[in-house]
């Protein structure tokens, strides 16, 4: 999803190169066209083999040489960048005003929730009810890769093998942004999510165990659920006989 949309706002821009990178069989026929049918020079598209986890840690190995970053104005457009964050910020506060507009809400909180990848949506959500935004909770919707799920609900923040879904953009093991969401409900404890973080790092597949503390500050802004591909195939169906919409499959994440 970002890489598209990312592609399409830089296409023929002179002082702009951008490198996308996809994985061999995981993103969608309508995705991997919308990437490889644009032929402007500035636009580098490489298909790769092994998953987004994969290619993340390449990115990840690559911003950690200053040297290199710094020669080539090198940044990131998916939400790695906290750029990405910060405007996604605007949507909650859009979403709450247009609701208290309609008479929607009163002086309740709301509750949001998200169908989520890598954790930056949600995020930015946690920023601006950290700012004051009435928000009482924020559920985050996962499909099988349900490492966010883990995390909010146990505890359990290890990486497990990265399955195909219905929802490419979301199969995603490594979420990177569950380090910002630790840091803020850690109450920027940076030493000790710098620890969880090396713990982790070390060995993914045996991660780390949060403290039931850190757990229940996590739980008094997130709730979380997993999503099958069989739900969210019954859900699409069932919003196109009600409601003559078809939802894409990520968003039917959101709705179940």
């Amino acid at each position: 999803d970002t890489g598209p949309a990312a592609v399409a706002a830089v296409r023929g821009m002179e002082n702009v190169k951008i490198f996308c990178m996809y994985p061999r069989g995981r993103v969608s026929p309508v995705q991997e066209k919308q990437l490889t049918t644009v032929h402007d020079d500035n636009v580098h598209i490489y298909c790769t083999g092994g998953t987004t986890d994969d290619q993340c840690t390449l990115s990840k190995s690559l911003f950690m040489d200053d040297t290199f970053v710094k020669r080539y104005g090198v940044c990131s457009m998916n939400s790695v960048n906290i750029c990405r964050i910060l405007a996604q910020t605007t949507y909650y506060v859009w979403a709450y005003l247009r609701s208290v507009e309609r008479d929607q809400v009163g002086a309740q909180e709301i509750v949001v929730v998200v169908p989520t990848g890598a954790f930056g949506n949600c995020s930015a959500g946690l920023w601006v009810r950290c700012m004051g935004l009435p928000i009482q909770r924020i559920v985050a919707a996962t499909n099988a890769n349900d490492v966010v799920h883990r995390v909010i609900q146990h505890g359990d923040f290890r990486q497990v093998a990265n399955v195909p879904t219905l929802s490419p953009a979301m199969d995603i093991q490594l979420a990177y942004n569950l380090e910002r969401m630790l840091y803020y409900c850690a109450n920027q404890n940076g030493p000790a999510v710098k620890a969880i973080m090396q713990q982790v790092e070390a060995d993914p597949m045996a991660g780390a165990r949060l403290d039931p503390l850190l757990q229940r500050r996590i739980r008094e802004a997130f709730l979380s659920l997993p999503v099958s591909d069989a739900e969210t195939l019954d859900t699409m169906a069932a919003v196109s006989r009600s409601h003559g919409y078809t939802l894409c499959p990520h968003s039917a994440v959101g709705y179940c």
